[in-house]
């Protein structure tokens, strides 16, 4: 049988990588930072910084799956253990791509230095220098592991995922208005915004892919591009709520019209050289993959947890209310009247 190691197998990206490299036969092992467990899988807790621990971990795996590489120290780390292992395929983000001015996701504070991509960005798009932000290290990263030579590296450069057991999880801006049964919703920029996402598991099966078929390779990890109100729309019909969409033209008043997508300029990730090189298919849909997660949601709120526990990166960002100004959007819709 073949055999996988995961690092990082604890959180969102990594359980949905598990599943989808036990379903195309892989024996997986995983390791994580806490001790936790995990149901079905055998794991072992695990300081990154540890090489020497990393690598009695990998060891003649068939393929290594780095959920949670960072920077150059990990892609150095990775370049270590490349020799014992059959393959390498990484995680990275679209967030490394700069725009024709250099501007990237790193450096931007609003409409006016917003990065402005062509439509869609291809894997040829240049990257940011190497830096302090995530992008700029998460290119770092790349840099070094593109340069292995002792094992095939598959990079996958993910957009905004999104699935059970996210920290950060976007579509909780639809799961707690329908929970709330609000009975309208507000978007900016004509609701036209468009911020390429991916389902967990279809970022999961393409890691899958990647590993039956090792290779040098950058590939996109994207969904179909859908703009926020396709999106709001699928939404709420899987959640069987009846929300009214309406939208405003400019940017966001505030938070009024803010949204987890919200862009000053599209950006589309093309995942058409998944497609060609790993006969990539997603295999689930939007509308799918939101009834996931919210009876994920459910079931951790049935047990007790607070949705600012299940979401720590929500409050740190947004606050309680960022994402649910609903007192000005009853104001500016009592307005219209």
């Amino acid at each position: 049988m073949k055999t996988a190691a995961v690092i990082g197998v604890g959180g969102m990206v990594g359980r949905a990588v598990a599943r989808a490299l036990e379903a195309h036969g892989y024996s997986v092992r995983g390791a994580q930072r806490r001790a936790a467990p995990i149901q079905g899988l055998v794991t072992a807790s695990l300081d990154r910084e540890d090489t020497a621990s990393l690598r009695a971990f990998s060891a003649g795996a068939d393929v290594l799956v780095d959920v949670v590489a960072y920077d150059a120290s990990h892609g150095r780390q990775l370049a270590e253990l490349a020799s014992d292992v059959g393959g390498i395929v990484v995680i990275s983000t679209g967030s490394v791509y700069a725009d024709g001015q250099g501007r990237s996701f790193d450096v931007t504070t609003g409409d006016h230095d917003y990065p402005s991509f062509p439509v869609p960005i291809d894997e040829s798009q240049p990257m940011i220098a190497a830096g302090d932000g995530y992008g700029a290290r998460k290119a770092a990263l790349e840099r070094v592991v593109s340069s292995i030579t002792a094992a095939p590296v598959t990079i996958l450069r993910a957009a905004a995922v999104h699935g059970p057991y996210a920290t950060r999880l976007r579509e909780w801006y639809f799961i707690k208005r329908s929970l709330d049964r609000r009975p309208h919703v507000v978007f900016a920029r004509g609701g036209r915004s468009v911020f390429s996402t991916i389902a967990a598991d279809n970022l999961a099966e393409l890691v899958a892919l990647a590993a039956e078929q090792p290779g040098h390779r950058v590939l996109n990890a994207a969904d179909a591009p859908l703009t926020i109100s396709e999106m709001a729309t699928i939404a709420f019909q899987a959640l069987e709520t009846d929300v009214r969409i309406l939208h405003f033209e400019g940017p966001k008043r505030g938070l009024l019209g803010n949204n987890p997508w919200d862009a000053a300029h599209p950006f589309v990730q093309a995942a058409d050289r998944a497609r060609t090189e790993l006969g990539y298919a997603p295999i689930v849909d939007y509308a799918e993959s939101v009834l996931r997660e919210r009876d994920w949601v459910l079931a951790e709120i049935a047990g007790g947890r607070d949705w600012g526990e299940l979401f720590p990166s929500v409050i740190e960002r947004h606050g309680r209310g960022g994402w649910f100004p609903y007192e000005l959007e009853d104001a500016w819709i009592a307005g219209l009247a």
